[in-house]
């Protein structure tokens, strides 16, 4: 069933793509992108192969805010959550396999 959402495009696009280059970057293949619907939510999974020593999304975000263990400034995945929050939506993570998975809400 087509699922109708109201997002800024733009602002979607750089979070799903430092979600997919994180996994590519920090990652092991294979790589897969997952869509799911349901009343509430649209969820998109991008879930690796790689290990992951975080336990908690806080983890990760006390990590980059000291931009320790980081090829970049360490800030992306802070980004994404700012911006996936300003669209009502949210951002998990699961250690295994390591997944990160996007929600916004649907228009039902």
């Amino acid at each position: 069933d087509d699922q109708e959402i109201n997002l800024d495009y733009y602002w979607f696009q750089i979070c799903l793509k430092n979600i997919i280059e994180n996994a590519l970057s920090h990652g092991k293949t294979p790589i897969e992108v997952r869509l799911d619907v349901d009343n509430t939510y649209i969820r998109i999974d991008v879930i690796d192969r790689g290990e992951s020593k975080f336990k908690s999304l806080e983890s990760i975000f006390a990590i980059e805010r000291n931009h320790s263990h980081s090829a970049g400034l360490g800030m992306g995945l802070s980004i994404v959550q700012r911006i996936i929050k300003e669209m009502k939506g949210k951002i998990s993570y699961k250690s295994e396999p390591t997944t990160f998975s996007l929600y916004l809400r649907s228009k039902k």
